[in-house]
């Protein structure tokens, strides 16, 4: 074997520090004889000089030290023997050094194959080649073990397109990393995060890639916009520099972008509801774009005829204009004018398409059906001071398929007519048995020889004359109708007497004069009540007894008001009521927020029931302390069985907002007078139907002013039952108060009529300024436009009117409603309203379906 002859200083061989030979005790006697012959015989032996193989890692940027593992063959030690001449220790000193000059550090023996060292720093940049010397003496060389290189980095770069994007629509954020080193950078994975008022959500990224020395690559990652509203991209790339396993990472941002809500378009096609023969009339599709992202090129499709459609028509052109783009949140109205050919009902249909400003797709409103008409009225106009003594208010009540009105202002008659033949009316008499039981006999003494009353009383009656009611009333409390023992009753409640609302009357047949029985209160809560102010039949749902359940104010605030369920009808000769057998005191008066003794409590000074209503089986009882229902069809009073009761009264911000109207009227009441005029069942909501309520409110101008709620029993809580938290306002204003429901026109004030038919739910409202104004709808509506007034105009949208016109053609005349009933039977379904100005007679309209 070759003496290596080169300059550099041949190392000390101490057994101190790392360069000591190992103690071979525990070595195979094998591996100690190979080293003894590997000592003896080495000049003879090339295998045994080092053969560097690789150097690993192969390079850095010179920067700070390097721990290296030097790999190959012939990395010998040395046999050493002891004083005593056998061998027991090797000497595995080895020496490594970079372009023969510059030694490296640390270099420690492993084994036969492998040696650790340490690379010191500030080498130049460049391959290097690796000098290794064994315990024996003996090099080797590996050429280019080693290099260093320009210092290894990431750079990045990102944007994000498209600036504005649609919910449902793909950003593309670019992400450009590069390489300025002199080393590849493996596996470079970008990660991006978001924020911002807006959302996005990533979809699968691409796979990693491989960064050559001065390489530059783009990499696109996907994002799905998901929510409106501003979102920047935060990304951070990262990768393993190829030599020496090193974390490399960048930053970059890109963003904002704006995320608006996808277009979405809803229609509503209007047809003016009364037409006359061979007349031009316009077809109106109104579209609203309920997004923010714009609708482009947006284009109704041809006016065709529904299946419901049995009368002939013609389109003479349009629509007008032919498209348009509409704006997020705004709306564009398109018409065709057309020509009714023949009579019959007219139902059309069409539909708009356009295209989504941000995504490019198709959006559409689908199908959308028109109002029904033809050759029919709108509003019918009806009689107007039946009884000739300007009877300016009034309450109706269909009984035994006739319509009453009234009383007369003397309290001594009824209007009545049937729907199915108008034409018919005809006034009634009025006879009520008196009660002369004793001790709690009727308050009017001068009819104690028992002959019946012919009035219910006028307003401001002598005590005690037969110009006053059987108890001494003085004029109309509650007029209602329904069904009760299998049979139809008509009841009538007096105004207060001096003695207190103690009697309820009630006519089992239709006559002239229609003959009422007494039904005698006073020995259930006569010291409580003082005027009936609500009732409502309620016939069992399940095999229960039916009900009439009738509302009274109280006489002291913590006494009121009173809640009665009557269970037994009255006889010939009139029924005294015992507590317990024959009626139910509810004991309203403690409930929480409705009663006076309730707890909150009801601080009016005399609460009294504003409406009772029942729907699916539960019981809805509501003043202007809110809403109480029932959990079982037919409740028990509230003391001693709270948990047949719960709080239903809306939980919404726009309820707290405002505060309930409170009156202290106990008679002739109206819809305005009332905190919750009316409740209604419509549509559909969960597994029943919808619940809506009318409420008024205190304003400034219009002193009362009004709101509409729904409920969705299936929202939370109870799913067939009204939760606070099931309510959500309707129809609320856009451009005035929007904690209001008055159809963008700031003179609607109280909402007097809430009433559903099987097809409709109509809406009125007060207005002292342009007269009445009703709409209806023949969906569940959620905002103005959903509901329609004259001739089919989506509320709202300016000069849309209420159905038949302002104030029904005179809006000096009819400012307001008094109340409203529906017939419905084999010649169709009709809305009857009453309405009025409070001043002059009132008038009977009807609105035929």
């Amino acid at each position: 074997m070759a003496v290596n002859t080169r300059s550099e200083p041949r190392r000390s061989r101490s057994r101190a520090g790392k360069g000591s030979p190992a103690v071979l005790r525990g070595l195979p006697l094998a591996a100690l004889l190979a080293i003894a012959l590997a000592a003896a015989g080495c000049e003879r032996r090339p295998e045994l000089d080092p053969r560097p193989v690789s150097l690993e890692p192969a390079g850095s940027d010179g920067a700070a030290p390097t721990p290296v593992v030097i790999r190959g063959t012939g990395f010998h030690a040395r046999a050493v023997q002891d004083g005593a001449g056998g061998i027991s220790s090797a000497d595995s000193t080895h020496r490594a050094w970079l372009d023969d000059t510059l030694e490296l550090a640390d270099v420690t023996w492993v084994d036969a194959f492998t040696l650790r060292a340490t690379v010191p720093a500030g080498l130049a940049l460049g391959p290097h080649s690796l000098t290794v010397e064994n315990a024996l003496g003996r090099r080797g060389r590996l050429e280019g073990a080693f290099t260093v290189i320009v210092p290894t980095s990431l750079a990045a770069t990102a944007t994000a397109a498209p600036a504005i994007a649609s919910t449902g629509q793909t950003i593309s954020v670019e992400v450009t990393v590069t390489n300025p080193g002199g080393a590849a950078v493996l596996g470079v994975a970008p990660e991006i995060a978001t924020s911002g008022t807006g959302a996005a959500s990533a979809l699968p990224p691409p796979d990693p890639v491989d960064l050559a020395p001065g390489e530059r690559r783009t990499v696109t990652l996907p994002f799905l916009a998901e929510g409106s509203g501003d979102v920047s991209f935060s990304v951070e790339a990262r990768g393993t520099e190829a030599f020496t396993g090193r974390l490399l990472s960048a930053s970059a941002s890109a963003g904002p972008i704006l995320v608006e809500r996808a277009a979405v378009l809803r229609g509503t096609l209007s047809l003016p509801s009364t037409l006359s023969p061979v007349t031009t009339f316009a077809a109106t599709l109104l579209v609203t774009n309920e997004g923010e992202a714009a609708a482009v090129a947006v284009a109704p499709a041809a006016l065709g005829a529904s299946a419901g459609n049995v009368a002939l028509f013609s389109v003479d052109g349009g629509p007008t204009p032919p498209s348009a783009t509409i704006p997020g949140g705004g709306s564009q109205t398109f018409t065709w004018p057309c020509t009714l050919l023949g009579p019959g009902r007219l139902v059309l249909t069409t539909s708009a398409e356009g295209t989504d400003a941000n995504g490019g797709w198709p959006v559409a409103t689908g199908v959308v059906e028109s109002n029904a008409s033809g050759q029919t009225l709108e509003v019918v106009a009806g009689p107007s001071d039946p009884f000739g003594d300007g009877l300016a208010a009034g309450s109706l009540a269909l009984f035994r398929g006739r319509l009453h009105w009234g009383p007369s202002l003397n309290g001594a008659r009824f209007w009545a007519d049937d729907p199915a033949s108008p034409g018919n009316d005809t006034t009634l008499g009025i006879a009520i048995g008196v009660d002369v039981t004793t001790p709690n006999r009727a308050a009017n003494y001068s009819l104690w020889p028992g002959s019946a009353a012919t009035t219910i009383g006028a307003a401001g009656c002598v005590s005690r004359t037969l110009a006053c009611g059987p108890n001494d009333e003085r004029g109309l409390g509650v007029l209602a109708a329904g069904t009760m023992g299998g049979a139809e009753w008509l009841l009538l409640a007096g105004a207060p007497a001096a003695s207190g609302g103690q009697y309820l009357y009630l006519a089992p047949s239709l006559g002239d004069p229609v003959a009422f029985r007494y039904v005698d209160l006073g020995r259930v809560s006569a010291p409580k009540m003082v005027a009936p102010s609500a009732a409502l039949f309620a016939p069992t749902e399940g095999g229960g007894i039916d009900r009439l359940y009738a509302g009274f104010s109280g006489l002291s605030g913590n006494g009121s008001p009173v809640l009665l369920a009557l269970t037994s009808l009255p006889p010939a000769a009139g029924l005294e009521a015992a507590a317990g057998t024959h009626v139910v005191d509810l004991r309203a008066d403690i409930m929480p927020s409705l009663g006076g003794g309730g707890a909150p409590p009801n601080l009016t000074s005399s609460p009294r029931v504003d409406v009772v209503f029942r729907s699916s089986g539960t019981l809805y009882v509501a003043n202007n302390g809110g809403i109480m229902r029932s959990t079982v069809p037919e409740p028990r009073p509230y003391f001693g069985n709270p948990g047949d009761w719960s709080v239903a009264t809306p939980g919404a911000a726009p309820y707290a907002a405002r505060a309930s109207l409170e009156s202290t009227r106990t008679a002739g009441l109206g819809p305005a007078d009332r905190a919750f005029p009316a409740l209604a069942a419509f549509g559909s909501c969960g597994g029943g139907p919808c619940l809506f309520a009318a409420r008024n409110v205190t304003g400034t101008s219009p002193a009362v002013v009004p709101q509409l709620w729904k409920c969705d029993p299936a929202a939370a809580g109870d799913p067939v039952r009204c939760d606070p938290a099931d309510w959500t306002l309707v129809a609320p204003n856009e451009s005035l108060d929007a904690t209001l429901t008055q159809l963008e026109d700031p003179a609607n004030g109280a909402i007097s009529v809430l009433v559903a038919t099987p097809r409709y739910l109509y809406v009125g409202f007060d207005n002292a300024v342009t007269g009445v104004q009703l709409y209806r709808t023949d969906r569940v509506p959620s905002v103005p436009t959903d509901l329609r007034g004259r001739d089919g105009c989506a509320a709202g949208t300016p000069g849309c009117e209420g159905l038949g016109g302002n104030g029904f053609g005179d809006p000096a005349a009819f400012t307001r409603f008094l109340d409203a009933e529906v017939s419905s039977g084999a010649g169709g379904t009709s809305l009857f309203v009453l309405a009025g100005n409070g001043a002059g007679p009132s008038r009977l309209f009807t609105l035929p379906e």
